[in-house]
């Protein structure tokens, strides 16, 4: 049986984060399984990762993570989103999945329907419409698989709402439709209990996090995450803060790193590029302030 990571890349901003993302997993991963890129053309990622998926560019939405039963050439499968970076080896996770699901889960919380967080991706008419008795809390940067009957109809279930999404009043992401309350709702119709993660070391997205500390040349990655001290090894940066100076340096070192430059070349260089950074992002943020007065 085959087991894969797996990430979507479609279109040139998406092609660059996919790189940082699979660069920065060869420098600290220690096993060798494979990582695989779903992508509208090749030329970009040769010789980065071991499989390559082509699909059409038209697929390249915020939806198109509900294909990632038919995108995948693994048995068993981790989606990691592309805006991600990775910290330390994560080869264990498989086994950590495996220990606690049988076909499908994700990493979170399962939380009574009545739970104020409930909100985030359902409505009081979704709930009701759909007789939903639980939630689960989490995000759609990482998704775990079985390629089986039951993984396929939840891939299918949760495509065949994508028409009633707006009817249901499903979490709106900036005005688009999203993943993650669809996939909510196949899930908890299939029974899928999401995965603690009780060390508070595998996946976390940046919104809520405080005192971020990141240095992929050292495998160190701490932050608050609302009231907890959590160490991701995947830092889920979210496609908004790619743009920032941190995220820039890390992937800047997740390069350089990748190409076997000396640590201490690494630190000098990654070092003055953040700080030239930091300067252009005050005075840019600066300009738009200014601008708004006026």
């Amino acid at each position: 049986m085959r087991k894969g990571f797996l990430t979507i890349a479609i279109g040139k901003k998406y092609h660059k984060m996919a790189k940082t993302l699979i660069q920065s997993y060869r420098i600290v991963q220690e096993n060798t399984i494979p990582f695989g890129v779903v992508t509208e053309e090749g030329s970009w990622c040769e010789g980065l990762f071991d499989d390559t998926i082509r699909v059409d560019e038209s697929q390249g939405s915020y939806l198109n993570k509900l294909n990632l039963y038919d995108y995948t050439p693994y048995d068993e499968t981790i989606f990691i989103d592309c805006d991600s970076m990775v910290v330390c080896d994560i080869s264990n996770w498989f086994t950590f999945f495996e220990g606690s699901c049988v076909d499908m889960s994700v990493l979170g919380t399962n939380l009574p329907i009545n739970h104020e967080n409930a909100s985030k991706l359902l409505s009081p008419r979704a709930i009701a419409v759909l007789g939903l008795t639980r939630y689960i809390d989490f995000n759609g940067g990482v998704y775990y698989f079985f390629k089986n009957n039951r993984s396929r109809a939840i891939f299918e279930r949760a495509k065949s709402l994508v028409p009633v999404y707006l009817d249901l009043q499903l979490h709106s992401f900036g005005g688009r439709m999203g993943d993650e309350p669809l996939m909510e709702v196949a899930m908890i119709e299939a029974g899928v209990f999401a995965t603690a993660d009780y060390e508070k070391n595998k996946m976390y997205c940046t919104p809520g996090m405080k005192g971020l500390k990141i240095d992929l040349r050292k495998r160190v990655c701490e932050a608050v995450k609302y009231e907890y001290r959590v160490y991701p090894s995947v830092l889920h940066w979210g496609t908004a803060k790619t743009s920032f100076p941190l995220y820039k340096r890390e992937a800047l070192k997740a390069k350089m790193l990748y190409y076997g430059l000396p640590g201490w070349i690494v630190d000098l260089i990654s070092t003055m590029f953040y700080r030239v950074l930091q300067v252009r992002h005050r005075i840019i943020k600066k300009g738009i302030f200014a601008a708004r007065k006026h």
